[in-house]
Formats: C-alpha cells, sequence, structure tokens
C-alpha cells in the first residue's frame, strides 16, 4: 500500500486515498447479511439464496448467500470492497465505480470493474437505480459529497463513512434523514489503517422506507421538480417568450472533444427550456388531453437518455482515440452490450473515463476485430490458396465461414458495396474504408483516415488513405455495378494475411512464413514476432488523440 500511495503522490493522483478499514467493511458486510426477503413487494434486487445441510448432530441447518445486482462504490480507490464482498461471498452482478485517480481508475478495469465517471462532481446519477451504495468521501469536503449523494442517488440501501461531526450539523442531519431509515452503525479510526489517519468517523447506513411519508422517493422526480416545476394544477398565465434558438449542429465529420460537449450541452438546453415552458402550463389542460404526470416524466426521462445515446454514437465515431482502435462494428457492440455506458451522462470527464476503459479493454477485442475484417474482405476471387493446402474447397465456399482452407488476401480486393456483413449491423460502403484504416492503424501503418463532407461519393473516381508521412496506404474506387475496388499497400496486406494466419494457427513459426511467401528468413522472424502494434500495456496517461 505504500508503494501505491507513493506512486498517486508521484503522479498529483492522491485525492484523499485513505482506504476503507477492514473493520469497518466487516460491519457493513454483517449488516448486508441481516437482511430478510423484503415485505415492500418486488422494487429491489438484492436475491438471498438459501442452501440447507445437516450439521455434525444430524441438526437441519440453513445458510445464506447475497446476490446484489447493482453496486456503486463513490470514490472507490483500489475496489477492496468489491475484494472484501466477493471473499464474504457476497455475489454481486454489476460492480460500479466512481474514481478521480487515473491510476486507480486505470486499475479498476482491469478488474473488470464498469467505470461509471471520474470526476464526481460531474457525474449526473439521477435517473439510475441502485441496490447498495457505499462512499467513504474525502472527509475536507464530505458535506458537499454528501448532499449530492442524497439529492442525486436512487439506491435501496446507502452506506457512508464519514466524520463523526456530521450530527453537529442540523441541514445535514434533515437531508440525510429525509432519505430514509438512518441507523449509525458504528464509530471508528484510522489509526491503525493502511494509511494513518485521525479522523473519528461513524458508518452511516441510510435504507429506503417506502412507508415513511416525506421520504424523497425518486431523485429523478425531485429534480425534475426542482428544475423543471410541480406540474400542478392550479391555472397559471401564459407568458409570451421569445422563440428558443436551436441548438448548433456539428460542422464537421472529424469533431474534437470541447466541441462535442459544447453541442451536448446546447440542444440539452433547448430540450429543458421546451419542457421548463411545459410545466408552466395548467396542468388540467394537459390532462384534458391525456398526458399524465407519469407521462411526462417518462418522456423526460426518455428524452435526456435519448440526447446523451446520441452524443455517445457520435464521439465512438469521430474521437480518433475510439476510432484508431476500435472497427465500426466493435465499436456498435460496444454500445449496444456494455449497458452501463447507456448511465454515463455526456461530459468531459466521462469520454475520458470511456477512453480509458476503451484503451484498457481493447486487447479482449483486436484479435477478434483483425479477424472479423479479414473475413469480411473474403470472397473467392479476392484469395489466394496457401501452397500447402491439399485441395481448393470450391464447393463449401458460400455456405462456411471461416473457408475450411488456408488462404490469404490479394492485395487488390473486389467488395460488393452495401455489402451485409456477418454482423447484427448493417454496414455502410464508408464504414469499409474507416474499419481498414483502423485495422492499418493497430499494425502499425499509422494513418490519417478517411474523411469527406458534404459530398457523395463518385463512381470511378479514386480516393486514397494517406500515412501519417502523406505516403498512399490504400486506394479504392466505386463502380456502377455496386463494387468497391481495392488496392492496399503490398507491406500492409502482408502484415494483415500474417497476423490472420497466426490467429488461425495457419501460421506456426517463421518458417511457415517463408514457405507460404517466398519471404526470406530473416524478414519472416521480424514479420513473426513484430506485433507490438496488436496489444497495448499498462495505461499510464490519457491518451486523447492517439
Amino acid at each position: 500500500m505504500k508503494n501505491v500511495i507513493k506512486e498517486l503522490k508521484k503522479d498529483n493522483q492522491d485525492f484523499e486515498f485513505y482506504p476503507t478499514t477492514d473493520e469497518i467493511l466487516t460491519v457493513i458486510v454483517d449488516d448486508i447479511f441481516t437482511l430478510n426477503e423484503f415485505d415492500e413487494g418486488k422494487k429491489n434486487k438484492i436475491k438471498i439464496r438459501r442452501e440447507y445441510y445437516r450439521d455434525n448432530n444430524d441438526e437441519l441447518r440453513t445458510k445464506r448467500s447475497f446476490i446484489i445486482n447493482k453496486f456503486l462504490d463513490i470514490g472507490t480507490g483500489d475496489g477492496r470492497i468489491f475484494d472484501f464482498m466477493a471473499n464474504s461471498k457476497i455475489m454481486i452482478t454489476n460492480k460500479q465505480a466512481i474514481e478521480k485517480s487515473r491510476i486507480l481508475s486505470s486499475k479498476l478495469i482491469r478488474k473488470d470493474i464498469q467505470l461509471i465517471g471520474i470526476d464526481y462532481y460531474e457525474s449526473v446519477l439521477m435517473g439510475n437505480q441502485y441496490d447498495i451504495v457505499f462512499s467513504n468521501p474525502p472527509y475536507s469536503s464530505f458535506k458537499e459529497w454528501t448532499f449530492k449523494m442524497m439529492e442525486e442517488l436512487n439506491s435501496y440501501i446507502i452506506y457512508l463513512v464519514i466524520p463523526s461531526r456530521w450530527k453537529d450539523d442540523s441541514e445535514l442531519v434533515r437531508v440525510i434523514n429525509s432519505r430514509g431509515d438512518v441507523t449509525v452503525l458504528g464509530d471508528f479510526d484510522f489509526l491503525k489503517a493502511d494509511r494513518v489517519a485521525r479522523a473519528k468517523v461513524d458508518v452511516i447506513k441510510i435504507k429506503k422506507n417506502y412507508k415513511k411519508k416525506n421520504t424523497i422517493s425518486d431523485s429523478f422526480e425531485n429534480w425534475v421538480v426542482k428544475n423543471i416545476g410541480e406540474f400542478e394544477t392550479t391555472k397559471t398565465e401564459f407568458i409570451n417568450k421569445e422563440p428558443v434558438k436551436k441548438g448548433n449542429e456539428l460542422q464537421e465529420k472529424k469533431v474534437d472533444l470541447d466541441n462535442l460537449v459544447f453541442n451536448y450541452e446546447e440542444e440539452l438546453s433547448v430540450l429543458m427550456e421546451s419542457y421548463i415552458a411545459l410545466g408552466k402550463v395548467d396542468f388540467n389542460l394537459l390532462s384534458l388531453l391525456g398526458v399524465s404526470k407519469a407521462q411526462t416524466l417518462l418522456k423526460i426521462k426518455s428524452d435526456i437518455q435519448g440526447l446523451k445515446t446520441k452524443y455517445w454514437k457520435i464521439a465512438f465515431d469521430t474521437l480518433k482515440a475510439i476510432t484508431s482502435k476500435l472497427t465500426y462494428n466493435k465499436r456498435r457492440d460496444i454500445l449496444e452490450k456494455i449497458n452501463w455506458f447507456k448511465e454515463l451522462d455526456f461530459n468531459k470527464s466521462n469520454i475520458q473515463t470511456v477512453i480509458i476503459w476503451t484503451i484498457e479493454n481493447y486487447n479482449k477485442f483486436s484479435d477478434e476485430q483483425l479477424l472479423e475484417i479479414f473475413d469480411n474482405l473474403t470472397n473467392k476471387e479476392n484469395v489466394k490458396a496457401y501452397k500447402s493446402n491439399e485441395k481448393w474447397l470450391t464447393d463449401d465456399w458460400r455456405y462456411t465461414k471461416p473457408i475450411p482452407t488456408k488462404y490469404s488476401l490479394d492485395y487488390r480486393i473486389i467488395v460488393p458495396r452495401g455489402y451485409k456483413f456477418s454482423s447484427m449491423y448493417y454496414y455502410p460502403e464508408e464504414n469499409i474504408v474507416s474499419d481498414l484504416s483502423t485495422v492499418a492503424n493497430v499494425l502499425g501503418f499509422k494513418n490519417k483516415g478517411f474523411f469527406i463532407e458534404n459530398e457523395k461519393l463518385e463512381t470511378s473516381k479514386k480516393y486514397y488513405v494517406y500515412t501519417n508521412d502523406d505516403n498512399i496506404l490504400f486506394e479504392f474506387k466505386y463502380f456502377k455495378n455496386n463494387n468497391v475496388h481495392f488496392k492496399l499497400d503490398q507491406k500492409l496486406m502482408m502484415k494483415l494475411n500474417i497476423e490472420a494466419g497466426k490467429l488461425r494457427g495457419w501460421i506456426k513459426k517463421p518458417k511457415d512464413i517463408v514457405d507460404e511467401f517466398n519471404i526470406k528468413e530473416e524478414e519472416a522472424v521480424k514479420l513473426f514476432g513484430d506485433n507490438k502494434y496488436l496489444k497495448l500495456g499498462e495505461v499510464k496517461q490519457l491518451l486523447l488523440s492517439s
């Protein structure tokens, strides 16, 4: 632990990192084990599993284990609470974290913990439902930290580790009590902790009480009331307002991070202006039109979510830190399958979070996406059989993928335009070019990519993708018969063929390259071992443009 703290201080990443003690974690785990089957209906997803066994006296006994669906740790540090829970036989399906330190957050991602934010104060948590939330905040700002939690969080149980002096602040006491039933589980110190401190703290449990009056039951609804209006049924005067200006549309295909955030905030502002105006309308009138408050709240939440989704898609298709490493299909897969992305607010720190996650998880995708592109460029006209093939299996060509034979792609390739690839997504022709650029990047052929704005791609016209030093990496041309013809740099084609052959098991040693591609042994050894571009090492700093 001393080495970790030393590293944090050296890189100015020590944001009051005082690891939670085992003593505190034990109290929290013991409290979780006191939970019984809930009588509030099926509002929470904490499940209790019972296992029956007989003891040494043949008495029937019950052993319980817990499954928590969604657990958020704010200010996660090194993620020790998740390790402690696992060792205590508490299974957590969705482990989510907010952690400001780049060093610690990278470690969390490698432990398969979902990093949903870097800067806690920029993270918007309303609208998300958690089973348990835990936080051991910086004690220099614990009041502001706690106020934000109480205002925005929807959670069945909240565990807080905060200075004992919280009880002397009447406003803080009122806000905490407004969230449910409050229990102080114990008072502790850090005199024997991994990092010693003199702080005296309380461990507080806040449990939502669905039957208690004046309890804030939904933070999103509370936020709507505070920022938009009550949707009251008393009559109000109509106020003539200046027409709301529409948000600026993105003017460029290549968009930087600041421009993306600016455009998102502009569109969100327009959306909020519209709902603020709606909140001032006599709700009796809206009721006559068949509009209910519940429908309106759902529509607001849906519209905000839709706007966030729109901008995450733009970010994934425009930010070079992502497009230079992930192909079109892989970017779509992440947006569709990694559900916690959908809960992230669209701001600069969260974009950086996603970029860190992308870099840390890139190694899981690199082999898969390279083979996908190799297969998608494969058709009978584009390939040459390995010399070691006993026969060419033409009969199964249309129906089997990958083709049951060893082959390499030619440097001249013909691809049907608008080709529907093996993925669930339709694959526009521009993305064929984009993905070749991406694969070239990860193979070490750094290039400028291909951007075309406000112009339809013309048939029989050559287009080029250039390397960073202005050499032609590949060229392509569209034809009226809906085919796209590519001509690739031969070194790029050789590298793609060799890496695909290695992944398929067709190439197992440098001599295989010599035999199949007529390459000198020295060059074959270099090509066989040179795969440094396919895998990324530990992330030491944010890579926003590479």
